[in-house]
């Protein structure tokens, strides 16, 4: 029951309300935002390795970018 009162009272933002909220950017998720690698056991580092460079790529819709190593 709390569920539902919950649900009524919740209000949904639209996409551009959101933007508001974010500060006008929504980033998806699987556009990755800084360039990272790994070297075998190693933790996850920004940046790329010293025979690769960080490249913008689009991975969605207009406007949607993200970065990776190449």
């Amino acid at each position: 029951m709390l569920e539902n009162n919950l649900d009524k009272q919740v209000k949904r933002l639209s996409r551009n309300e959101l933007k508001g909220v974010t500060g006008g950017n929504i980033f998806n998720p699987f556009c990755p935002q800084e360039c990272t690698y790994q070297d075998d056991n190693t933790p996850l580092m920004l940046g790329c390795p010293s025979h690769m460079d960080c490249v913008p790529f689009s991975c969605g819709g207009p406007g949607e970018y993200g970065f990776h190593c190449a």
